[in-house]
């Protein structure tokens, strides 16, 4: 099998890519194309050739070098974020593909729940920071990035969709090509990665930009100092602190609490780097009931305390239950609320709830298929859609 994976500029379906491939071992080793912008080395990396791309010409030069029979999207729908791909770029790929005969997969992160534009909301997350009311930019762009989006999804209906966690549901189209998977190598090495202990424990909060936008959009200027205040808590509680978050929330924090807190405020850091500080801390801090953070903490069965179910059921209302039902099994973790003061036996006893519940959901997660079977599966043209 000649495997191409590409990367779209999200950087958690870079998670989710190096998950799906870890341990991965198949001959010619896998070719892996990521944005530049996510910082990710080139040359070969644990069995994946790492290569990166800036635009659509730099793909087509691998596509024809390497003339893969498979080709992995993380994800197909989320290719044109950002300047380097544009709806026809991205139609132009998908032409091209097929007319290779390479056969399509892409990752969902919208788990098979689009029918029609209106399905999304991308307003909350197109309205400029510090404006009150929705905004007329964000009223104009908003129905175009959903109909943007759902015209990928009309290109990639038939093509077979990949899921790190069952997602089978109600509302699947009749037909719909999609497996779970589940990579036991890259569970273990989670896990591993997970057993070090550092000499002083570390609480991590994450905010990836979308999220911050998000957050102050719905909160106002206040957000970002009830984020200081919760990182001054934890460093009063005697842990060293991390906050993962884009430049300009970082900005605001060193104003407000000073480069001599202890506090370390880092900018987005390679997945490697982030992949070390997010399974050796103690506790993680999410914005985001879907953040791909998560999936790995679950892995490794490491604790997560949520301020916030997220941008992604913001932008897809329908996700809130039907998220709940898929990933989480029924479960809804407890939302914490940034505005009042860490209580630490409140964190023990949510901490032990989220170990019992993550235990039993990566049960779940295990009856996917392993990468190599799932790839096996979707070689079959007519195998079995999954089942709602």
């Amino acid at each position: 099998m000649r495997l191409l994976v590409i990367v779209s500029g999200d950087y958690g379906e870079l998670s989710v890519a190096k998950y799906f491939l870890g341990g991965l071992q198949i001959a010619p080793i896998p070719v892996m194309l990521v944005p530049a912008g996510l910082r990710q080395p080139e040359g070969v990396e644990a069995g994946v050739d790492v290569r990166t791309y800036d635009e659509l010409a730099d793909i087509v030069r691998v596509v024809e070098e390497t003339d893969p029979d498979t080709v992995l999207l993380f994800s197909g729908y989320l290719l044109t974020i950002g300047r380097r791909f544009s709806l026809l770029k991205a139609f132009l790929l998908f032409r091209l593909l097929r007319r290779r005969g390479a056969r399509i997969i892409t990752s969902d992160p919208f788990i098979g729940l689009i029918r029609s534009p209106w399905s999304l909301r991308f307003r909350e997350m197109l309205r400029l920071r510090k404006k009150r009311g929705p905004g007329l930019a964000a009223s104009i762009l908003a129905p175009l990035f959903a109909i943007r989006t759902y015209l990928i999804h009309l290109q990639l209906r038939r093509d077979w969709h990949l899921y790190p966690a069952p997602v089978a549901h109600r509302f699947l189209a009749p037909g719909h090509r999609g497996r779970s998977f589940f990579n036991g190598s890259a569970a273990l090495a989670a896990a591993d990665m997970a057993a070090g202990t550092d000499a002083t424990p570390t609480w991590l909060f994450v905010l990836s930009q979308v999220d911050f936008r998000y957050q102050t959009n719905r909160r106002g200027e206040a957000f970002v100092g009830h984020v200081a205040a919760r990182l001054c808590d934890a460093a009063r509680l005697g842990r060293r602190v991390v906050i993962i978050g884009p430049a300009d929330l970082l900005e605001d924090l060193r104003r407000r609490i000073g480069d001599g807190s202890g506090i370390e405020l880092r900018g987005i850091a390679s997945h490697s780097e982030y992949m070390r500080y997010l399974m050796r801390a103690e506790r993680v801090f999410v914005w985001n009931y879907y953040s791909s953070s998560v999936l790995h903490r679950v892995l490794a069965n490491r604790p997560v305390h949520y301020f916030d179910e997220g941008h992604m059921v913001s932008i897809l209302p329908e996700l809130e239950q039907v998220g709940i039902d898929t990933f989480y099994g029924g479960w809804r973790p407890p939302l914490l609320r940034v505005e009042e003061p860490f209580d630490e036996r409140q964190l023990d006893r949510l901490a032990q709830e989220t170990r019992e519940n993550f235990a039993r959901i990566k049960a779940r997660m295990a009856g996917g298929l392993s990468p190599r079977a799932l790839l096996e599966a979707a070689g079959a043209c007519d195998g079995p859609p999954l089942s709602g």
